[in-house]
């Protein structure tokens, strides 16, 4: 027996409002008995954070520590969840098998499906997620009892929900978040002795950007001043030269070097960070950042001697 499922024209990644549309692909060996054949579009987040270990701060871990204060907190969040049952058809179902189940025969069988991605996460709606644990796909026949799993919708309602547009696929985030949407398949075989056949494709999905608003000149900045430190006096008797070659006059050496001349004033500047307002940031381009410099205090020592 093998089992996969293979999409139509996939592309790199989905997006909101696309047709995921394929086949299952069931191969079998000898005469099987099928109660039915589901397949789901689910879409998870994944999240967990651990405290950091009081050790990491210089404590000394003789002074007692219990691995239960640094337990792993983590969240699984169902974002998306459709249910489509492929077999039995409706031909096969007009049969009313009395056995609970329907022969195939051995050979290559396919069984198409078709979904939609919504644009909003499934999971805030209380009425959709309740009746999931009302759905049933199960029966009883004398091969044993048959049905499909499905998500118990009730324990997502004592979670916090928002209504926000489906997020983009994440993974590789040191496995504390993670975002990942697949369709999965599976075959049920109504039998105490016989366990069931699943299989399940992963695929990347990214949301439809939201309409971006004209460019209108506006920026969002943030200043922040900046002295430099006082230069210490020279030493007495020794000259400096300047840039173009020209030394100094005994009187400005004296006012500098002296220690009871006049002090320059530091040098004091202004740095200020500039971003287009709204800020839109794209992959693999470069930051739109522009840093302007004003000087604050007109010092003439330092720009004499710079």
């Amino acid at each position: 027996m093998s089992m996969r499922i293979t999409l139509d024209n996939q592309p790199e990644f989905f997006t909101n409002l696309d047709i995921i549309s394929g086949q299952v692909v069931l191969h079998l060996n000898r005469p099987e008995q099928v109660g039915g054949i589901v397949v789901k579009l689910e879409g998870e987040s994944n999240t967990s954070l651990q405290p950091p270990s009081p050790f990491d701060n210089g404590r000394d871990p003789r002074e007692g520590y219990s691995t239960s204060n640094a337990a792993m907190n983590s969240e699984s969040h169902k974002i998306l969840y459709k249910v489509q049952q492929v077999f039995p058809d409706d031909y096969h179902s007009s049969a009313n098998n009395p056995f609970g189940s329907f022969p195939l025969p051995p050979g290559q069988h396919q069984f198409p499906f078709k979904f939609k991605m919504p644009i909003n996460n499934a999971c805030s709606d209380s009425h959709a997620m309740a009746s999931l644990a009302n759905q049933s796909l199960s029966g009883a026949g004398m091969f044993g009892t048959r049905g499909i799993r499905l998500m118990d919708g009730t324990k997502q309602l004592y979670l916090r929900h928002v209504t926000k547009t489906l997020p983009p696929s994440l993974s590789g985030v040191y496995n504390d978040a993670e975002v990942r949407y697949y369709i999965k398949v599976t075959v049920q075989r109504p039998s105490i002795l016989k366990e069931n056949w699943r299989f399940q494709l992963g695929f990347k999905f990214m949301p439809i950007e939201p309409p971006r608003l004209a460019a209108r000149g506006q920026e969002s900045f943030a200043r922040r001043p900046f002295s430099f430190t006082s230069r210490p006096p020279s030493p007495q008797g020794k000259q400096k030269g300047s840039l173009f070659g020209m030394k100094k006059s005994s009187k400005e050496k004296s006012e500098i070097d002296s220690p009871g001349g006049p002090s320059a004033p530091p040098q004091s500047v202004e740095l200020s960070a500039r971003l287009p307002h709204p800020l839109v940031l794209t992959c693999n381009r470069p930051v739109p950042l522009r840093l302007i410099a004003k000087k604050l205090v007109n010092n003439q020592h330092i720009e004499s001697s710079a």
